[in-house]
């Protein structure tokens, strides 16, 4: 065993590359954990940068929503502006139309207290005025023609001088509900009665439109002969009521016994009466 070891001092040269190879082998792992290390840097920051460029793309998007919002605002923005101007447009011009209105109102109110009778009013003969017909007659009487006369002469004159244009005096009988019975001899009469040629008391009637009837024409009968006693003057007619008088048309109807005064209590004397109006003709079209 004394023979394995050499003394300290001789010649044989100590052995070191056993401990050089592990010194490079250490060196070689270093490097390789040091690679290893920057590889995985290298991928993390490649990840890094790849999701940069995705939050860059998404911010992108949502910058191109944004100016795209900020236009659809401004549209807005201009749409409102314009229905505010258009809505106190509107205002001034209703507040326009307002005033127009009242003016309206105040010059109309001011002409109908200037002219209140633009339109004549009608004329009711009344039983209880003692415009009476006898029963079942339909003939004026003398008393009835000479209180027409008396009473109703200024109205008459006021109608025809009315700025209202008269062209058409209408006659309405009204009758009460009481049956007249009777044979009637209207159908074959009253053309005759009506133009003239022929007395109304030459009438039979069968019924109250008949007598209704009869007794507007012979009031229009009536009225038209006291229209020739009218003249032109003060109080009296005017020329453009003298001029209306002569193209006046008659119109007589019969509302029998339809309209009673009170509608509650039909058939009294009340309802037996003459309705007298001054219109003008209603003017139609042909579709």
């Amino acid at each position: 065993m004394a023979g394995n070891w050499k003394k300290r001092g001789e010649s044989d040269e100590v052995n070191f590359w056993p401990a050089f190879a592990d010194m490079a082998a250490a060196t070689c792992m270093m490097l390789t954990i040091i690679w290893l290390a920057g590889a995985w840097e290298l991928s993390s920051s490649k990840d890094q940068v790849s999701k940069l460029h995705a939050e860059i793309a998404r911010l992108k998007k949502l910058v191109g929503k944004e100016s795209e919002l900020v236009e659809i605002i401004k549209s807005l923005e201009y749409e409102l502006a314009a229905q505010k101007n258009e809505t106190k447009r509107l205002q001034i011009a209703l507040l326009s139309s307002e005033q127009d209105r009242l003016e309206l109102e105040s010059q109309l109110k001011k002409l109908r207290e200037e002219r209140p009778n633009i339109e004549p009013p009608n004329i009711v003969l009344k039983q209880d005025e003692s415009f009476i017909f006898d029963s079942l007659q339909a003939v004026v009487p003398e008393d009835f023609d000479k209180l027409f006369k008396e009473k109703k002469r200024q109205e008459v004159i006021d109608a025809l001088n009315s700025p209202s244009n008269i062209e058409v005096i209408e006659i309405i009988g009204h009758t009460d509900n009481k049956e007249v019975g009777g044979t009637s001899n209207v159908d074959t009469t009253l053309e005759a009665v009506y133009a003239g040629t022929k007395n109304v008391s030459s009438l039979k009637f069968g019924s109250n439109c008949e007598l209704g009837l009869a007794r507007a024409i012979a009031v229009k009968n009536m009225l038209k002969e006291f229209l020739k006693t009218l003249k032109v003057g003060e109080g009296e007619l005017t020329e453009a009521g003298k001029n209306r008088m002569k193209n006046i048309e008659y119109r007589t109807y019969s509302a029998a016994q339809l309209f009673p005064t009170d509608p509650l209590l039909p058939g009294r004397s009340e309802d037996r009466r003459i309705e007298i109006r001054f219109t003008r003709l209603r003017k139609t079209t042909e579709d």
